[in-house]
């Protein structure tokens, strides 16, 4: 298997924070880069969202694409990630193959990843909002993880690394937890691929990601999306305790679980009549749900300054603004 920046997400996961076996990792040149370039992860159908509300109040004649086609060429030095469903808004197609394959010069950005990911049959999913705050968190553990402590020309982990989306993730909008809808649902994964000779771009089934990615939801989505009470409380605590300073230091799945124990009885005790501590253990092991979602948030606190991760209308618009 030859591993492209998508894989590599994963396996940098899983070998570095939940098997702890550095010595293993493979990863492409594609995710490497991070340690040289910045990557910006795009919440495509969130974004073409709020650019097509912006077009009719604008009341702007340029295309979608051409605010895309302006977004790639002002970062052509990032590393571009995104992550798209299938759109229909007013009763038009705008999903990504469709905005790409517009009549007009297609977009020139050698580090541009571009996955659609979606059910069969489209219904309400978090799923890519799990996905695009997951490679988040990897890429800043990864950046963060390769730089020189005394090297003067390091970026800023905060402007070297974002998740472009207007989606706040609050807590009554459960990141690790499915629909009824999702439950018997067939899952695909493409890549979109660009073919010179016909100057087009293709959908193509990326099997090796999509088994990753099954087997990410699998172990990861394990909640009904309704399965909120307490979650806020619950996350605010546990907020705390990998931020607390024997926890602050230790980032892997096998040393934070190896401490909570301890802290989780500690404040169990002390909250019980606001939270329900004891969701976070199975057989007194961290659920590896909550061990993602607590870096998730720390990593959005760390980035946006709280724990929603938000970007405003405003600041989408100039991000994506023609000049």
């Amino acid at each position: 298997m030859k591993p492209d920046f998508l894989t590599s997400c994963f396996i940098y996961y899983e070998q570095k924070f939940l098997k702890h076996k550095p010595n293993s990792i493979k990863l492409a040149s594609s995710f490497t880069k991070l340690k040289t370039h910045p990557i910006l992860i795009v919440d495509y159908p969130n974004i073409i969202h709020i650019l097509y509300d912006l077009e009719k109040e604008n009341q702007k004649r340029e295309t979608l694409k051409t605010r895309f086609e302006h977004f790639f060429q002002t970062h052509s030095d990032h590393i571009i990630v995104l992550l798209c469903k299938k759109v229909t808004i007013d009763n038009q197609d705008y999903s990504i193959q469709t905005l790409l394959n517009t009549p007009s010069n297609p977009p020139k950005h050698k580090n541009l990843h571009i996955y659609e990911l979606d059910y069969e049959n489209h219904v309400s999913s978090s799923m890519d909002d799990l996905l695009g705050h997951f490679i988040c968190f990897v890429g800043l553990m990864y950046y963060m993880q390769t730089q020189s402590p005394n090297k003067s020309t390091n970026q800023n982990p905060k402007k070297h690394i974002q998740y472009i989306t207007n989606d706040k993730q609050t807590f009554d909008k459960h990141l690790f937890g499915k629909t009824h809808q999702e439950v018997h649902q067939t899952l695909y994964l493409n890549k979109v691929s660009y073919h010179l000779k016909t100057n087009t771009y293709d959908l193509v089934r990326d099997k090796i990601n999509e088994k990753m990615l099954k087997n990410f939801l699998k172990t990861q989505m394990i909640f009904k999306v309704n399965q909120t009470k307490h979650l806020e409380c619950n996350m605010k605590q546990f907020m705390k305790f990998i931020s607390n300073p024997h926890s602050a230091t230790k980032q892997t799945y096998e040393e934070l679980d190896q401490i909570q124990h301890r802290y989780l009885t500690h404040t169990r005790n002390k909250t019980r009549k606001n939270c329900n501590t004891s969701r976070f253990t199975r057989k007194n092991h961290l659920i590896p749900s909550y061990y993602l979602y607590g870096m998730i948030k720390k990593t959005q606190a760390y980035l946006r300054g709280d724990l929603y991760g938000a970007f405003s209308r405003e600041e989408i618009g100039k991000l994506f603004r023609l000049e």
